[in-house]
C-alpha cells in the first residue's frame, strides 16, 4: 500500500508521510524535495546545476545522488525515481497532497490555505539560481492569492457575508502595503458597515505611509472616496449612531465639519473664524495638522505660534501675522509691511482702530494678498495678545478680506477673548469645533494601538489610565510609555507638567490657592469647609468659583440636600499640583484640615466618614497616633452599625452613622494594618497613655469583630486582654464595654453560668462609677440570665425594672429605645414560655416600635424572628413566614449571621406546613450548609437544625421527593436520631416552645 506525502509549502515549509512529520538532514534535499513538488520533473543537470553551482559537474551529480539516496531513505521507499535516464519526478506509488494546488484549484477558494508567502523563511546557502526561482514562485503565488482573496473579499461585500472580510483585507495589505486597492476596499467595507471613523482613520495611514515611504500622496480614485466617507458623515451628524471606538485621529464628526467649514469658505470666501477648541493635550494641533495634510484645498497658508511670553506685549501676533502675510504674497516691497506694523497703527483711547484707518489697513491687506484665499493658522490661541486680537476682530467684524483663521486654543480665555468670542459666534463669523477628551472605549482602543508589539495592558492598567488621564490624548501617551519603561504613573515629564499648566494659564493668586487647597483632599470638598480653610470675603470667593467652573477646572456634586461639594475635575490636575508642594507645606496644610475638621465634626460632614477624613489628613500631618484614633472610631462606627446586637448607647453614636456597611474582607484587612503598625510603634510608645488606649481600642473592636461573625475563639482572647489591660492602666470605660462584650458572647454560647459572673463584675463597676445608665442596661441583662436559668419571675422583675430605669423621661427612653426593644422582647420570651401567645405577640409589637426608625439591622432581625415565632406558636403560618423572609432579607444586607440556623429551620418547617415542600427542603439545606461551614458551632444551633430535621420527618412528604429524601439533608428513617439530637441540644429553659412543639408532633415516637 503507497504512502501520502502532504506538503505545506505555503508559509514555513512543513511535510508529512502519512500523519508523521518528516525531517531531512541537510537543507538541500528539502530543496530537492520542493523543487520536484512544484515542478514535477526535473533534470539531473537541472537540479545539480541549481543546488550545486561551486561544484564540478561530477561532484555535483555524485551529491545528488547522495541526496535523493537519503530522500528515499527518509520517505520509506523508491520515491524519487527516474522517468527517463536524465528525468527525475516522484513515483506514482507516492500520493501527493500538496496546498499550492488548493491555491491553484479552479472550484472553492479556501483563503486559509495561503499561511504566508511561498517557502516562508527557507534559504539554501550559496544557490543563487535557487533563490532567484523561489522568489519568482512566490510572486506568481502571492499574485494568485491576492487576486483569489480579492475577489472573494468582493464576493462576500456582496452578499452582506461580513464575518471575515476585515481579516482577509488585511491580509491583502500585508502582502503588498502599497497598493492602494487594498485600501479602498477597506474603506469601502467600513463605509458600507456604518464605520466612518475606521474609513478614514485606514485613510490617514495610507496617505502618512505614501508620505513618508514614497514622498507622494494618495491617487485620485482614494481621494474621491475619502470626501464620499465625508459626506456622508455631514449628512449624518446629527443622527444617533453607535460609534466603535477609534483612535485620538479619527474623529469623523470633527473631521466632517472642519471640511463643510473649509467648503463653504472657498465657495464664499470672506473674513471668518473657526475655533478648534479643547483642553491641552487633547489633540488639537494634530488634528489640524493631519486635516491639512489630508486635503490642503490649495489654500494660501500662514501658520503662527502664539507665546505666553509676549502675551502682554501689544501687537506681536500682529506683526508675526505681517511676517507671514510677506512670506506668502507675490509683492515683496518691505515698506509697505513695515508701514502696516502695529507700532505704525493710530490705535485710539477706546483700544480700538478707528474705522476710516481700519478701511485703509484693509485695502492695503487686500492689495498684498494674492487671488487665492488665504488660510491662517494660530496654534495656542489662548496667548495671543488682546491688541493683535481686538485688531483681527475688526478685520473680521468689516469682513472684506478672504481671510480664514483656524485659531487652536485650550479654552481657557481671558474674560475680553471670551467676549470677542461669544459675539462673532453670535454674529455667525465663526464656528467651534469641539476636541474632546477620548471615551473609556476610545482610551482602550489607543492604548492598544500604542503598545502594538509590546507586552498588551490588563483591563486594571487601562481603568488606571484612564482615571488618571481623563482621557488626555497627551496623558494616554506617556503613561503608556512609563508602563512599558517600567515606571511609575506619578513621574510627570516635562511636556506634562506644561500640559497642566497651560490650563491653569491667567489664573488670580487666589483661584490658584483654591485650587491647590482642593488638592489636599481625596475627594470631593464640602462648600463651608473650603471657604472657612480658604478665608476670602465671600463675594471674591464666589468670583474666584466663577472663573474655576467657566474654565472647566473644578466640578460640583451634592453629597445630600445640604452638602454641596467641589472637587477638582481632572485627576492629573490634582496630583501635579499636590505633587509640587514642599513636605513642609503639605504636612502644616493637612493638619490646618485636620484641626478643621476635628473642631466642627457635625458641621461639615454628617456622617462617619468625617473621622476617616480626619485620619487620612492626620497621617499625612505624620500625627500618627491622633490618625490611628480616628481610624480606629471610623471602624468601631462602621462595625457597630453591622454587628452590634441591641448595642448599648455609647459617645459614638450621636452622629448619623454611615447606612453603607463595609464589607468583611475590607474590615479585616484594615484592621492588620492598624494592627501591625501598632506593633511597629510598640517599643516607641509602649508607656504613652494615648498609645495603651489605642491598643486597648483595637483589640476590643478586633475582638468583638470576630465574635460576630462567628469566630468566637479569636475574638474571646481579645476580649479577654481588653480586661486585663484595661484594669493595668484604669480605663473603666472599655473595661465595662469588655464586660459587656463577653455577657453577649455568654447569651450566643447559651452560657448563664459565665454570663452571670460577667454581669456582677460589670454591675459592680457600674455602681462604683455611679452609672445609672448602664445599671438599667445590666438590669435587662440579668432579666435574660435568669430566663437562660429558668427562673421567669425573677427574670420578669429585672426586666420591668429595666424598662423603669430606662424610661425616668422621653429623653432617655428615646436615648434607649433599642435596649428597651430587647427587654420587651424578652418579656414576649416569657410569654412564648407560658403559652400566652397573644400576650407574645403585642408585647414584640411594643420592641419593634421601640426600634423604628434606629438604624439597628441585627436587632430588626432578632425581633423579626421572634415575632415570626409567636405567630408559628399560634398557628398563624402564612404571617410567620412573613416575618421570618423579611428578617431573612435584613440578615443577608446586614450579613447577620447570630441565630440563622433558627430562622432557616423554623422557614424549612413553615413553608412544608404550607405544603411547599421544594421550598422546606432548600431553607433546610440553606441551614445545614450554614452550619457545615461554622468552624465553632452553638449547641442550640445542632439542637434547632435537628428539631426542623425531626418535625419534617413526621409530614407525609410527595411521592417526586423519595430521592431527595434518603440524602443528607433529610432521611426518614432517622426520625428518632433527629429527635434524640434535638433534645440533646436544645436549651432547657429557652427553648421550652420547641421542646413542646417538638413532644407533641411526635409523641412517643
Amino acid at each position: 500500500m503507497g504512502k501520502t506525502l502532504k506538503a505545506y509549502l505555503l508559509g514555513n515549509p512543513i511535510l508529512y508521510l502519512d500523519d508523521s512529520m518528516v525531517s531531512f538532514p541537510f537543507a538541500k534535499i528539502n530543496a530537492l524535495i520542493y523543487y520536484l513538488l512544484i515542478n514535477k520533473t526535473a533534470s539531473r543537470d537541472e537540479l545539480a546545476a541549481l543546488l550545486w553551482p561551486d561544484k564540478s559537474e561530477s561532484a555535483a551529480k555524485k551529491n545528488l545522488r547522495n541526496s535523493i539516496y537519503q530522500a528515499n531513505k527518509h520517505l520509506g521507499g523508491e520515491y524519487i525515481i527516474s522517468l527517463a535516464k536524465q528525468i527525475l519526478a516522484f513515483s506514482e506509488e507516492l500520493t501527493i497532497q500538496c496546498d499550492v494546488a488548493a491555491l491553484l484549484a479552479e472550484d472553492d477558494f479556501d483563503p486559509t490555505c495561503y499561511r504566508d508567502e511561498f517557502l516562508h523563511n527557507f534559504y539554501v546557502k550559496g544557490c543563487e539560481e535557487y533563490d532567484l526561482w523561489i522568489n519568482s514562485v512566490r510572486i506568481y503565488y502571492q499574485s494568485k492569492f491576492s487576486e483569489k482573496l480579492s475577489a472573494k473579499v468582493q464576493n462576500d461585500i456582496q452578499n452582506h457575508r461580513f464575518g471575515q472580510v476585515e481579516r482577509h483585507i488585511h491580509q491583502l495589505t500585508q502582502i503588498d502595503e502599497f497598493d492602494e486597492s487594498h485600501y479602498r476596499l477597506l474603506m469601502s467595507y467600513y463605509h458600507l458597515r456604518g464605520m466612518p471613523s475606521k474609513a478614514i482613520e485606514t485613510y490617514v495611514y495610507l496617505t502618512d505611509l505614501l508620505n513618508s515611504e514614497l514622498g507622494i500622496g494618495p491617487s485620485e480614485e482614494t481621494i474621491a472616496l475619502y470626501k464620499e466617507t465625508i459626506k456622508s458623515v455631514q449628512k449624518h451628524q446629527d443622527k444617533p449612531s453607535h460609534r466603535l471606538p477609534v483612535a485620538y485621529f479619527s474623529r469623523p464628526l470633527q473631521m466632517a465639519k472642519y471640511e463643510q467649514v473649509i467648503t463653504d469658505f472657498i465657495a464664499d470666501p470672506h473674513s471668518q473664524v473657526m475655533l478648534i477648541t479643547g483642553e491641552t493635550g487633547n489633540g488639537k494641533t494634530e488634528f489640524v495638522d493631519r486635516m491639512q495634510q489630508i486635503n490642503d484645498h490649495h489654500l494660501e497658508r500662514v501658520t503662527l505660534l502664539a507665546q505666553s511670553v509676549y502675551a502682554k506685549s501689544p501687537g506681536y501676533m500682529w506683526d508675526k501675522f505681517l511676517q507671514g502675510l510677506k512670506d506668502v504674497a507675490e509683492t515683496k516691497q518691505s515698506e509697505k509691511f513695515q508701514a502696516l506694523r502695529y507700532s505704525q497703527l493710530q490705535v485710539g483711547k477706546e483700544k480700538i482702530l478707528p474705522y476710516d484707518q481700519l478701511v485703509d489697513l484693509e485695502r492695503e491687506l487686500e492689495a498684498i494678498l494674492t487671488s487665492s484665499p488665504l488660510l491662517v493658522t494660530i496654534d495656542q490661541f489662548e496667548q495671543v495678545d488682546l491688541a493683535s486680537l481686538r485688531l483681527f476682530n475688526q478685520l473680521i467684524l468689516e469682513g472684506g478680506l478672504s481671510i480664514l483663521f483656524v485659531c487652536i486654543g485650550n479654552g481657557q480665555w481671558l474674560t475680553e477673548v471670551e467676549r470677542i468670542l461669544d459675539h462673532l459666534q453670535a454674529t455667525g463669523l465663526s464656528q467651534t469645533i469641539q476636541i474632546p477628551p477620548l471615551t473609556a472605549d476610545e482610551c482602550n482602543h489607543f492604548i492598544d494601538q500604542l503598545s502594538q508589539g509590546l507586552t498588551p495592558l490588563s483591563d486594571n492598567d487601562k481603568e488606571k489610565i484612564y482615571a488618571f488621564s481623563g482621557g488626555n490624548l497627551l496623558f494616554i501617551h506617556e503613561l503608556v510609555r512609563l508602563h512599558h519603561e517600567g515606571k511609575s504613573y506619578e513621574l510627570l515629564n516635562d511636556e506634562m507638567k506644561v500640559s497642566i499648566d497651560k490650563q491653569c494659564s491667567f489664573l488670580s493668586i487666589q483661584a490658584m490657592e483654591i485650587l491647590e487647597t482642593l488638592s489636599f483632599f481625596p475627594n470631593a470638598v464640602p462648600v463651608p469647609l473650603l471657604t472657612s480653610l480658604i478665608n476670602l470675603p465671600m463675594m471674591q470667593m464666589k468670583r474666584e468659583l466663577q472663573e474655576l467652573f467657566r474654565r472647566n477646572l473644578i466640578a460640583e456634586s451634592c453629597l445630600d440636600q445640604d452638602t454641596v461639594m467641589i472637587r477638582i475635575k481632572a485627576e492629573r490636575i490634582k496630583f501635579y499640583l499636590y505633587s509640587r508642594q514642599s513636605q513642609t507645606i503639605k504636612r502644616l496644610m493637612h493638619g490646618k484640615i485636620a484641626d478643621t475638621l476635628i473642631d466642627n465634626q457635625g458641621t461639615y460632614l454628617f456622617n462617619s466618614k468625617i473621622l476617616n477624613q480626619i485620619a487620612y489628613h492626620c497621617r499625612k500631618a505624620d500625627r500618627t497616633l491622633e490618625a490611628l484614633e480616628y481610624e480606629l472610631a471610623y471602624l468601631q462606627r462602621d462595625l457597630k452599625f453591622k454587628h452590634e446586637l441591641f448595642p448599648v448607647y455609647n459617645q459614638e453614636q450621636i452622629a448619623k452613622v454611615d447606612p453603607s456597611p463595609a464589607r468583611q474582607d475590607e474590615a479585616e484587612e484594615k484592621m492588620m494594618a492598624i494592627q501591625q503598625e501598632l506593633k511597629v510603634m510598640e517599643d516607641s510608645y509602649s508607656t504613652d497613655s494615648a498609645y495603651l488606649k489605642l491598643q486597648l481600642r483595637f483589640l476590643y473592636i478586633e475582638g468583638r469583630f470576630f465574635i460576630r461573625i462567628g469566630h468566637y475563639e479569636k475574638g474571646i482572647e481579645n476580649i479577654l486582654s481588653v480586661i486585663v489591660k484595661a484594669k493595668d492602666i484604669g480605663e473603666t470605660d472599655y473595661l465595662l464595654r469588655a464586660y459587656l462584650q463577653m455577657i453577649y458572647y455568654c447569651i450566643q454560647i447559651d452560657n448563664a453560668e459565665d454570663m452571670a459572673h460577667y454581669i456582677d463584675f460589670a454591675f459592680e463597676l457600674a455602681v462604683q462609677q455611679n452609672d445609672h445608665e448602664s445599671i438599667g442596661i445590666l438590669l435587662r441583662l440579668r432579666g435574660l440570665q435568669a430566663i437562660m436559668v429558668g427562673n421567669i419571675n425573677l427574670a420578669e422583675k429585672y426586666l420591668r425594672d429595666s424598662i423603669n430605669m430606662l424610661t425616668v423621661n422621653p429623653m432617655l427612653e428615646n436615648k434607649y429605645g433599642i435596649n428597651l426593644a430587647a427587654a420587651y422582647d424578652y418579656l414576649s420570651e416569657i410569654a412564648l414560655i407560658e403559652e400566652d401567645y397573644d400576650e407574645s405577640i403585642a408585647r414584640q409589637e411594643v420592641a419593634l416600635a421601640y426600634i423604628y426608625g434606629k438604624d439597628s439591622q441585627p436587632s430588626e432581625v432578632v425581633l423579626l424572628i421572634d415575632m415570626g415565632i409567636a405567630h408559628f406558636a399560634k398557628g398563624d403560618y402564612t404571617k410567620a413566614f412573613s416575618y421570618h423572609q423579611h428578617a431573612l432579607e435584613i440578615a443577608d444586607h446586614a450579613t447577620f449571621v447570630w441565630r440563622r440556623p433558627q430562622l432557616l429551620a423554623f422557614m424549612a418547617v413553615t413553608k412544608a406546613l404550607l405544603n411547599d415542600f421544594e421550598s422546606a427542603y432548600q431553607y433546610l439545606e440553606a441551614c445545614q450548609d450554614f452550619l457545615i461551614d461554622q468552624k465553632e458551632k452553638s449547641r442550640r444551633d445542632v439542637g434547632i437544625l435537628n428539631w426542623a430535621k425531626a418535625i419534617l420527618s413526621s409530614l407525609k412528604w410527595p411521592v417526586s421527593f423519595a430521592a431527595k429524601l434518603e440524602s443528607r439533608v433529610l432521611d426518614l428513617d432517622r426520625i428518632n436520631n433527629y429527635k434524640e439530637r434535638a433534645t440533646a441540644n436544645l436549651s432547657l429553659n429557652r427553648d421550652v416552645f420547641e421542646r413542646r412543639y417538638l413532644d407533641k408532633t411526635l409523641g412517643n415516637n
